[in-house]
């Protein structure tokens, strides 16, 4: 083997020798990632199941309530069509009545019909899902069962990921001191610095990883303190966290921000708890009012250059103060950056001021309270003073 074919042969071991750990490191966070995944689709799937069948409860509940007033109103119908019968001359009011009991028992038999459809198509969609609607406690007992199996494993899973991450900062910590120690620069004859690169690149995806799943788990923490029905009476999450964790994620990759989906999480999460979603509300509706203030304020925290959960809070003062429709805020955010744009005055500034207007806020509406605290904020007055 010649001089040059050596070298490079004991250049490339070295390299292979110090990245071999994160390799597999790497290959690990992979496959824990998709196992993660697959056993939260299958955690998803269960409770999707567990709710059609409280839905086929209430629905067939519902069925045998308006099943006995429909009885109940023919009976009552048939007396009163009876009396109307054997009266020679009815009065007004009897024909009233027997006209209202008419259309009580038709108003019901379509309600009845309704139901009677919804049960049916309810019961062939547990069908197809492996469930007896004969057997329902049955079902729900497994179903509870293998719950709890999975979200045993989901946790045992994402205690894997952190002692993963806690072992590449270990690998982290021991090639430094490798380096140092030994100056493999030197030794391999200016491989060095190859061979560190390479470590750092193949470590970082794992840390990456870990770090990005360990906080978008932490933000979801923090929005599902603050929005109802993302997790249950036993503190388990819910078909709704997965949800809306979902359309955090989709609307920041819509709305780039530094964090990405963890800072568009923080927007909800300071949505949510300074009530801009109507907790009476639908959850479509809900979703939807709080998604839409988190966009609107994502796009405000870029153009203000404000930290996000700051200016999420802010705007949801406004809102109340101005009382604001949660679906009118995106009107709020256009008029602040035109402001912003268009005058000598900084949108930071004049949401300060306008949170100083709120003992006036009744008076005057959130536009010309903006026009108002940017015309003296131009002019030279300090916040605290164009209040």
């Amino acid at each position: 083997m010649s001089d040059n074919n050596l070298r490079l042969q004991v250049i490339l071991n070295a390299v292979d020798k110090l990245t071999r750990p994160f390799r597999a490191a790497q290959a690990s966070s992979k496959e824990l990632a998709g196992a993660i995944q697959n056993t939260r689709n299958s955690l998803k799937e269960l409770n999707k199941q567990a709710g059609r069948i409280d839905e086929f409860r209430k629905t067939r509940s519902q069925l045998a309530i308006t099943a006995n007033n429909l009885n109940a109103a023919r009976e009552e119908a048939a007396k009163l069509a009876t009396q109307f019968a054997a009266t020679n001359r009815p009065t007004a009011a009897q024909a009233k009545l027997f006209s209202q009991a008419k259309t009580r028992v038709q108003e019901l038999q379509q309600t009845y019909n309704g139901l009677l459809g919804a049960v049916q198509r309810q019961r062939q969609a547990l069908k197809e899902s492996g469930i007896d609607t004969r057997q329902l406690s049955s079902a729900q007992r497994e179903l509870k069962k293998n719950a709890e199996e999975t979200r045993q494993a989901l946790e045992g899973q994402q205690k894997a990921l952190k002692r993963l991450g806690e072992q590449q900062a270990r690998m982290n910590a021991a090639r430094e001191q490798y380096s140092r120690r030994l100056e493999v620069r030197d030794r391999i004859a200016g491989a060095g610095a190859t061979t560190t690169a390479a470590g750092l690149a193949m470590g970082a995806p794992v840390m990456a990883a870990v770090k990005s799943y360990t906080s978008m788990e932490d933000a979801m923490k923090g929005v599902a303190k603050q929005v109802n029905g993302l997790r249950d009476d036993n503190g388990n999450r819910t078909a709704r966290f997965y949800e809306m964790q979902d359309a955090i994620k989709a609307a920041s990759e819509q709305l780039p921000m530094e964090n990405g989906a963890v800072d568009f999480a923080a927007l909800v999460e300071g949505g949510a708890r300074m009530n801009v979603a109507n907790p009476d509300d639908s959850w479509e509706d809900q979703k939807r009012d709080l998604l839409a203030f988190a966009s609107t304020a994502a796009k405000a925290a870029t153009a203000f250059e404000l930290p996000a959960d700051e200016l999420s809070e802010s705007l949801g003062k406004i809102a109340q103060l101005y009382k604001i429709p949660t679906r009118n805020i995106e009107q709020l955010g256009d008029a602040l950056n035109y402001l912003d744009d268009n005058a000598m005055s900084k949108g930071a500034d004049i949401i300060d001021v306008m949170q100083r207007l709120g003992g006036v806020a009744d008076r005057l509406d959130y536009r010309k309270a903006a026009a108002l605290g940017s015309t003296f904020l131009t002019l030279g007055a300090a916040p605290e003073v164009a209040a």
